[in-house]
């Protein structure tokens, strides 16, 4: 099951075949979501992401249009040759330097919503278990396979906590 948008839970045909007790638990988890308007922090990442791409774009726009102008005037100068090696140059290290930005950018950005979301996943577990389903909670984790991230990056790049550790939260509660 998951939560989108700001009103809508999708429950997928393998949590439909579970238990009832466990069903709800599921529910309580992604209301959770919605409670917490974890879904309303997504929309502004990537309209966020958007405005950001943008700009780049722009910029990287202008870094073309700006070699493409200083090309067309090395043409009518005695240097034309010295300034089209250097406008080459300074606008490969342009975009270079602007593609290291982007990358940079993305690669902070998504762990930081990677640490986030799997914040939130305690707060949703929190929510499930304050409306009575703990236990419950706990027997739906329990029955997930042990899909472990394997390696730092792969910890980062994980959107929900090890589920051993969301049990134990949920049995310390």
């Amino acid at each position: 099951a998951f939560a989108t948008g700001r009103k809508t839970i999708c429950i997928t045909r393998g949590m439909m075949g579970r238990p009832d007790d466990e069903i709800k638990a599921a529910l309580g988890h992604e209301f959770g979501h919605l409670a917490h308007k974890d879904t309303d922090r997504i929309l502004v990442v990537a309209i966020g992401n958007t405005i950001i791409s943008i700009i780049f774009m722009i910029i990287q726009i202008s870094i073309i249009i700006a070699s493409i102008v200083t090309a067309i005037f090395s043409i009518f100068s005695k240097h034309g040759f010295l300034i089209s090696i250097m406008n080459a140059l300074v606008t490969f290290l342009s975009l270079i330097v602007l593609k290291g930005f982007m990358k940079l950018w993305t690669a902070l950005g998504v762990a930081l919503c990677m640490k986030t979301s799997r914040s939130n996943e305690y707060q949703a577990d929190k929510f499930s278990f304050s409306l009575g389903y703990g236990s419950q909670l706990c027997r739906l984790l329990d029955s997930f396979g042990d899909e472990k991230p394997q390696g730092l990056f792969a910890s980062l790049a994980s959107r929900h906590p090890e589920r051993s550790l969301r049990i134990k939260m949920l049995v310390a509660l």
